[in-house]
Order: C-alpha cells, then structure tokens, then sequence
C-alpha cells in the first residue's frame, strides 16, 4: 500500500516542480481545481445535514495573494490586508521561534449569527482563534517534503443548520523546512461543520494536500486534532489517501494555546471510541 501511494505522490510533486515559482508556494494555478472535490473526502455533510461548501468561503478573503512574498513569512513584519493577525509578532515580540516561525497569542472574535430554531431573532456567535501546528511529512522517490505548517484562523462568518457553525478566515499559512519559512498557497481552514470535523488545505510546489482524520467516532465525529495527510488530485477528490485506517500519512497537529505556545508534537493517536473500522 505505501508504495502505491509514494509512487503516486512522486509523480504529482514531480510533475509540479518544473512549474514552482521558486518553491515558495505560490504558484497553484493547476491544482486549485482540487478543492472543489475535497468535501467528497471528508464525510462530514452525510451525518450533520451540513454542506461543507458552505463553510469554504473563508477562501474568498484568503486567496495566494495574502502570502505572496516569502519574506512576509519569515520577518512576520507585513499582512496584506491590513490586520495584524498574521504577524504573530503579538506573541513573541516579533522574533522567529520554533521551526522559524513567528507565533501570535490568540484571541477570539464575533460575529451575528441565526436566526436558529432556538434564537428566531439571531444571536452573537462567539468564537476563539483556532492556530495549529502541524507536523508535515509526505515522502516519495525522488521526492520528499519534511517540515512543519503554521496555519492561523479567527471567525468571519457563520451559517446555521440546525446551530451555528462558524466560517474561519485563514490570516496566515506557512510552510518551514529547515527552518526556512515561505507561505503556503490559498490555505483554507474549516471547522467541518455540526460535528467538528475539521480540516486544513494548501497548496505547496503546484501540489494541493489536505490534513485531516482517519478515525471517526460515534455519530462520525473526530476525538481528536487531525491525524494524517491526502495528496488531492485534479479531477479526482483523493490522488493520495493516507487516512485510511493505516494511516499511511501520518501527521502531528497542536492547536496554539492563549499563551502563544503548544503541547509537544508527540502522536498520540488512538481510533476514536466507536469507530466501526476498530470494531
């Protein structure tokens, strides 16, 4: 299985390179394509009556430009568009830290949300910032990615099925290898609806991955941060699925604390109580 997959994601990353701008992520053109068959992987609209799509407009506010400039990404000195979310200096006073990067505190936000069966008049939906760490290994022949992505979200919108489930906006989404910062390509975070199965996009080297679980709970809900990596593939939803029960891709992720600092990046996956794959 390991080497179907390897070989698989050797020859998008392959394929890719000859058309990276330099390798800092921008250039994803040819593979953007991808996320319009994402939510077909995560399974999260068959239990929760939520439509995923609805939840991706946090994309519209967040496109390759935000995160053009690798420079951007390693002095964390300049957004463009004009919040200071992205910086993270308010974390550590502006000076890289671990893998490089540059950690904010975060903070919360909140938007009017409903009207809901329970609030016909509407309500405030308040919402804490969601910021990860995540480990990043996907390794092929002739090919091989091994770093770390800094991804920052805060509420935007909401939208309502049955409760409120809150759009994230992606303020700011890197990649660090060795320690080298560049900024990843139209990411996108989303809560995953009622029941909070939640994912991360990006685009690295013309290449559109997807962290994100592989075990699945009671009522099809996550029991933990993702877990594992898809490779997306153009025309197709998954090119590359290593969330299967055998986690062929595994990964690591930390939410950042209020303190602008994390657990360790230890895996500490276990399959979710109920899952049927475990029983």
């Amino acid at each position: 299985m390991r080497s179907g997959w390897m070989v698989m994601a050797a020859m998008a990353i392959g394929c890719a390179g000859g058309s990276s701008s330099g390798g800092d992520g921008t250039d994803a053109t040819d593979s953007t394509d991808a996320t319009d068959g994402s939510d077909a992987t995560d399974g999260s609209d068959a239990t929760d009556g939520s439509d995923a799509t609805d939840g991706t407009d946090a994309t519209d506010g967040t496109d390759a430009s935000d995160a053009t400039d690798a420079t951007d990404a390693t002095d964390g000195s300049d957004t463009t568009d004009g919040s200071d979310a992205t910086d993270g200096s308010d974390g550590t006073d502006g000076v890289p830290g671990e893998f490089g990067f540059i950690f904010r505190k975060p903070g919360s936000g909140s938007v009017e949300c409903g009207p809901t069966p329970m609030a016909p008049e509407g309500y405030t939906l308040d919402e804490p910032d969601r910021d990860w760490l995540c480990t990043f290994d996907v390794a092929a022949p002739g090919a091989a990615i091994s770093g770390h992505i800094y991804l920052q979200s805060s509420i935007e919108a909401c939208y309502t099925v049955g409760f409120p489930v809150p759009v994230m906006r992606v303020d700011g989404a890197w990649i660090s290898i060795d320690g080298v910062v560049s900024p990843l390509a139209e990411p996108l975070y989303d809560v995953g609806g009622n029941h909070r199965n939640d994912y991360m996009e990006f685009t690295w080297q013309s290449v559109r991955f997807k962290l994100y679980h592989s075990s699945f709970g009671f009522g099809f809900r996550v029991c933990q941060p993702m877990d594992c990596v898809q490779v997306l593939g153009s025309g197709v939803p998954v090119a590359v699925d290593g969330c299967t029960k055998d986690r062929t891709i595994p990964a690591i992720c930390v939410p950042i604390l209020e303190d602008g600092t994390h657990a360790p990046l230890e895996d500490t996956f276990e399959p979710c109580a109920g899952d049927p794959n475990y029983l």
